[in-house]
């Protein structure tokens, strides 16, 4: 930290020790650097350092304080395997063609199938989205290509699992974007992780939070992630099941009672 002596000509500060201004060559003045001369340039200099300091040290707690707030949640659940949601539908399946001699059955699925058959949904929307990018890539020929047959490999844009308790639950949806190329440097992933927490309450639905990372998410952007679930989940687990007749959802412990009628 420099002690400079002010030119009493000119005003220019000059390092201590010179003898003559460096702008306008008058001799100093030694006597003008008084005890209260010094201590004013030491405040001055160690003001801007302290704000700096303050400055910075803000900055870094705001950035602590988003990267907490949108750090991604945990529920108790956890992304369920595609493969064993292929038997769960198999199941499913036979469910439905059980109800078109029945008026109503009532079936049970636990927590753990429900997340296998989740991620079965999406990897059969994935592989479907897949197919029709190479069918609109084909060139138009008189010969239809049956891409069914080929092993499309397509994996799920967003893992869907959800988390049940005793009349209500929650439903976490974790996307991944990227990477992102601006100009030369290629931006790594991010992953994105929005929750539902709801009830069922006599084969009503409803959801009473959603929120992105810790953070609660009010109306109507509330609205954008329900909507935004339904199309992922409810809409394929009715396609996918063939279940469009659910009347009654009852949650439990770790399962999921629903009843379906004709």
């Amino acid at each position: 930290m420099l002690i400079t002596v002010p030119c009493e000509q000119c005003g220019h500060d000059n390092d201590l020790g010179r003898i003559f201004c460096a702008r306008c060559g008058v001799r100093l003045n030694a006597d003008a650097l008084t005890p209260d001369e010094v201590a004013r340039q030491l405040k001055q200099k160690r003001a801007p350092k302290r704000r700096k300091n303050v400055l910075t040290l803000i900055g870094l707690l705001i950035v602590a304080a988003i990267g907490v707030a949108f750090w991604p949640t945990t529920i108790g659940a956890g992304p369920g395997d595609p493969r064993q949601g292929h038997a769960v539908a198999a199941k499913l399946e036979t469910v439905a063609v059980e109800l078109k001699s029945k008026g109503s059955l009532t079936r049970s699925m636990s927590e753990k199938d429900l997340n296998a058959y989740l991620a079965y949904v999406m990897l059969r929307k994935a592989e479907e989205a897949a197919r029709k990018k190479e069918r609109d890539q084909k060139p138009a020929t008189g010969e239809e290509h049956d891409t069914r047959k080929k092993k499309i490999d397509a994996k799920p844009d967003a893992a869907v699992f959800a988390d049940l308790a005793e009349g209500q639950f929650q439903l976490q949806v974790r996307k991944s974007y990227g990477p992102l190329i601006v100009g030369e440097y290629e931006t790594p992933l991010w992953h994105l992780e929005y929750t539902l927490t709801g009830t069922a309450d006599e084969g009503v639905v409803e959801i009473t939070r959603a929120s992105l990372g810790h953070v609660p998410f009010p109306f109507p952007f509330k609205a954008i992630l329900v909507s935004a679930a339904r199309r992922r989940v409810l809409a394929g687990f009715k396609h996918e099941a063939e279940f469009d007749n659910i009347s009654t959802v009852v949650l439990e412990d770790n399962r999921v009672r629903f009843t379906l009628t004709r």
